[in-house]
């Protein structure tokens, strides 16, 4: 139990929308956080605040870090994201730089073909920063937001979104200029 170690802190989980309708396409899961995120920092004064986010979720934490820094809006403290799925609009094989460990993932070609109809961009957001945040990684933001949050990747060498996982996360690495803020955990035939 964490309340044994940790007696002032509070868990928030965020039920973001999924849906094909465009109340649930991306990036609205971000900026629904975003709005979580602003009225724990400025109507409850909370400070001191981690963000968790695990495959899509981990998409969705990333992306508002990108919302936060353009935004000017303080960053979270820190950042876990385990899995993350950094390229959800490339879900093929061809495209998206997955793995070819499915035998052993949890996480199934089919299923990314599942979620990337899921999660399509809505229409509605224009000029908006780019979904994939892999393919199109932008380093100047991500070195700012490295400045100010700890973040803190994991991931397994067999999982079906590795190959993306490792591009995004060396960009981090070139563009955080060996910040201690970048922890990558690599865990070894470790599956989604």
């Amino acid at each position: 139990h964490l309340s044994q170690f940790f007696p002032d802190m509070a868990i928030i989980i965020h039920d973001y929308s999924v849906s094909i309708d465009e109340q649930g396409q991306l990036p609205q899961q971000s900026y629904e956080l975003k709005q979580l995120y602003k009225y724990l920092k400025d109507d409850i004064e909370c400070d001191d605040i981690t963000l968790f986010g695990e495959s899509a979720g981990g998409h969705v934490v990333l992306y508002l870090l990108l919302l936060l820094q353009e935004e000017n809006i303080s960053l979270p403290k820190k950042v876990v994201v385990v899995s993350p799925w950094c390229n959800p609009l490339a879900y093929s094989l061809e495209g998206a730089g997955v793995a070819h460990y499915g035998v052993f993932d949890s996480l199934k070609h089919d299923h990314l073909n599942v979620f990337g109809v899921l999660l399509q961009v809505s229409k509605n957001y224009k000029d908006m920063i780019p979904i994939n945040l892999e393919v199109d990684f932008q380093e100047t933001p991500w070195r700012e937001i490295l400045k100010q949050t700890r973040m803190y990747i994991s991931y397994g060498t067999h999982e079906i979104l590795h190959d993306q996982i490792v591009r995004f996360s060396d960009r981090l690495k070139m563009a955080s200029d060996n910040s201690t803020n970048l922890i990558i955990f690599r865990d070894l035939h470790g599956a989604h």
